[in-house]
């Protein structure tokens, strides 16, 4: 395995964690930045996404489709998110012990080419 020098700290642990030599089947990275970090760590170390090792990341951010191969991450839907916190707000201000209900968004799974395919063994 080659090394190659990294740009930032988590691209760093990312390669001493894949030259250390432990097998693993996959990255997932907190979001989609960590995910190319983690990418261009298994390149350096001679591996491939989704064939060698699956690459999700998180946020879905317009960049992730054109990874190579293409990323599968998770999107959020923020401005869901920050439309029913804007509606809760006033009432909030107004009665702080008010209690509000939770609000709980559904996120959504892009699948694509970085991560491989379950196989089944009989």
């Amino acid at each position: 395995m080659s090394k190659c020098k990294s740009r930032t700290i988590e691209a760093a642990a990312g390669q001493r964690f894949i030259l250390g030599k432990r097998l693993f089947s996959a990255i997932v990275a907190a979001n989609d930045r960590l995910a190319l970090e983690g990418s261009a760590a298994l390149s350096a170390a001679g591996l491939k996404r989704a064939a060698d090792v699956s690459v999700t990341g998180y946020h879905d951010r317009p960049f992730a489709e054109y990874f190579a191969p293409p990323l599968t991450t998770l999107r959020t839907p923020l401005a869901e998110m920050g439309n029913q916190t804007a509606l809760r707000l006033p009432r909030k201000i107004r009665d702080p012990k008010t209690p509000l209900p939770s609000v709980q968004p559904r996120p959504s799974l892009f699948v694509r080419g970085s991560t491989a395919r379950l196989s089944h063994s009989s």
